[in-house]
Order: C-alpha cells, then structure tokens, then sequence
C-alpha cells in the first residue's frame, strides 16, 4: 500500500512538472507568434531635432511616469509625492490628484481599455474605472510577488503589462537587468523574466556604432570608470514596431529591443532638450513622449516617428534596415 502511494505520489510530481514546461512551452511559442506575425512599419526618430517641448504649468510637479489615456489626456504620475493626475496636452492642465481611496503610495499607473490599472510600493494590484474614485476602484490582487517595478507599461499585443525590474543596491553592481510580465487575463505576475539583458551588451553596441556614452560607473574595484549604469526608470512600447523602449534617466540613455529581448538599437539623449528624463510613452501613431523630471525645466519633449522614406539624421533611432 505504502509502495502504491508514493508510486501515486511520484506520479502526481511528474505531471505537475510536465504541466508546468508544457505552459511554459505554449508561453514562449505565443510570444514568438505575436513577434514573427506583427506587421512593422518601417521608420525612425530624430533625438538631434525634436518637434515640440511643452513646458508644464508652474506650480507642478514634474511626471515620472505617465501613460496615455486618449489623444489628448494622459494617465500621470508626480515625483514629489507620488500623486496620480490626469495630464491634458492639449490645453497644457493638470487635474488634481486623483482620489483612488488607496491607502498605500501608488507606484505606477497604466492606461487599459481606457482604465487605469494602479500598482502600489508592495506590488497590489488595482483597477480604477471613469471617474477613477474610490467607488470605482477594486483590488485586483494582494502584493504577493518578489518582483520589484521600475516602471510599468501595457502591450495590447499579447494583453500583458511589461514590468522592467527595478535593481536593488547591490543588483546595481551587477550588469544583468530584466523585464517581466503580468497577465491581464489571468490576473497574475509571472516570475520567469520575458527576457533579460546585460548592461555590458549595451556598451559594446554603442562602441560598435560610434556612439558616445557621457555617464560613468564604479567598476568591480570600485574605481570610476567611463560607462553605464543603465538603471531603468521607463518602458514602453512602440505601436508602429512592437519593439520594447527601455529609458534610463541616470545616464540620459535609451535601449530598444524587439519582443524576443534582442537589443536593435540604443540611444544617448542631449543634455539641451533632456535635462533629466524620466517618463517615456507613446500615442498612437508612434509620436514619442518624454518627461523631463527636473524643476528648472519641468517639460515633455515630443519627437515624431518618422516613416522611412523621410531624410535621416546622424543620431537616429532607424529600424527595418
């Protein structure tokens, strides 16, 4: 009897293991479907000429993370006291903080379906409907994950949240960063990284094509060195490329993979229009968005995609080439 038990025992292991690779298996293969049958437009963005710089309203504080809710009005997270507002571009206003009747400091704020899905500092997860109140907030899940947000942002593709991973102190040290994924339709994160990638990868493309890194970095014996630090702050993704937009507001910088976590291209950004970018998003016809977290210049500089055919400039971000 004892022996037909842990037959049943091994067994009911075994078919949880083979369970767990056949999900993981289906995970990768839907990934790679999305990926391979997206239909890219080819084109690129300008950072040596940007196309509009909208100063926010004195009195303000500047928007670390923001997503975008319509064409006018953006989903928009405070620095100073982590206040989530209602930005409209249009009219250049900003709306008073939203009251979520949320108890906990909310980390990020992304636009779905035209609901804000909120995240706290432990990670619980909320969603708010119009007029984004606390009678139209629920609780979607209890903080009960390991991993730690830098920034958040929604991939309608496949119906999932990108979360690139916010390094700890003694992770900073290390040249691996990771992105994760939440699943809307499940409800869930999903601890397995979407993709990770090395810091050190990032420097050699730069070398590769002449571009210039102005930030440094403490080395593996602790001396300065010229390099990057690349601590996320920012992720997006483009609606024209599905390719991933990860910003790193340290070394003014910004790395652009596509869905299989490959690096296509990297980016220093000027000291004249970027003073200290933070937030990044795009709308929908691939116009890109960043947010200057800095109160002597409180700002969103706009830099419009580029279709292909159009002239290109030296410090371009080009695809389909």
């Amino acid at each position: 009897m004892k022996k037909q038990y842990y037959f049943s025992f091994v067994l009911a292991i075994l078919s949880v293991i083979a369970a767990k690779s056949i999900e993981d298996i289906g995970v990768s293969t839907y990934y790679n479907e999305k990926a391979t049958s997206f239909l890219k437009e080819d084109g690129y963005f300008d950072l040596d000429h940007v196309n509009a710089v909208q100063q926010l309203p004195m009195g303000n504080d500047p928007f670390v993370h923001f997503s975008m809710l319509d064409n006018s009005n953006y989903a928009c997270i405070q620095s100073e006291h982590g206040n989530v507002v209602l930005y409209n571009i249009a009219s250049n206003s900003v709306s008073s903080a939203l009251k979520f009747g949320i108890l906990n400091d909310i980390r990020d704020a992304v636009v779905v379906d035209s609901s804000l899905m909120l995240f706290t500092e432990d990670m619980s997860v909320y969603r708010s409907y119009a007029p984004f109140d606390s009678l139209h907030t629920t609780l979607l899940l209890e903080g009960n994950t390991s991993i730690k947000s830098a920034a958040i942002c929604h991939h309608a593709l496949t119906h999932r949240l990108f979360i690139i991973g916010d390094p700890s102190e003694s992770e900073i040290q290390s040249a691996e960063r990771s992105v994760y994924t939440y699943n809307l339709n499940k409800g869930i994160f999903n601890e397995k990284p979407l993709f990770t990638f090395d810091v050190a990868d990032l420097e050699v493309f730069a070398e590769k094509n002449h571009i210039k890194i102005n930030s440094f970095r403490m080395d593996e014996y602790g001396d300065t060195v010229m390099g990057l630090n690349f601590i996320p702050t920012s992720i997006s993704v483009h609606p024209k490329t599905n390719e991933i937009y990860v910003l790193s507001s340290i070394d003014k910088s910004m790395a652009v993979f596509n869905q299989f976590g490959e690096l296509v291209n990297f980016a220093i950004l000027s000291d004249r229009q970027f003073s200290n970018p933070t937030g990044m998003t795009f709308n929908a016809f691939g116009d890109l968005f960043i947010s200057n977290n800095d109160l002597m210049n409180n700002s969103i500089v706009k830099v419009n995609w580029n279709k292909l055919f159009q002239k290109k400039s030296t410090n371009s971000l080009i695809f389909g080439l």
